[in-house]
């Protein structure tokens, strides 16, 4: 594999906190919109996530 010079290469940044209001945004849909029993894993793998986060 090639390496690239940094300004060539797409750079991914997201902050903690932008990072946590993710993962609390996601789990939250899962307790809103879903349908399987599975969901309430998620709902409680990001909601913890996200207070880790934070």
């Amino acid at each position: 594999m090639a390496q690239q010079d940094p300004s060539e290469q797409q750079k991914l940044v997201i902050t903690l906190e932008e990072n946590a209001m993710d993962s609390l945004v996601h789990g939250i849909e899962h307790h809103l919109y879903g349908k399987r029993k599975s969901d309430w894993k998620y709902i409680v793998l990001h909601v913890f996530h996200a207070v880790e986060l934070f």
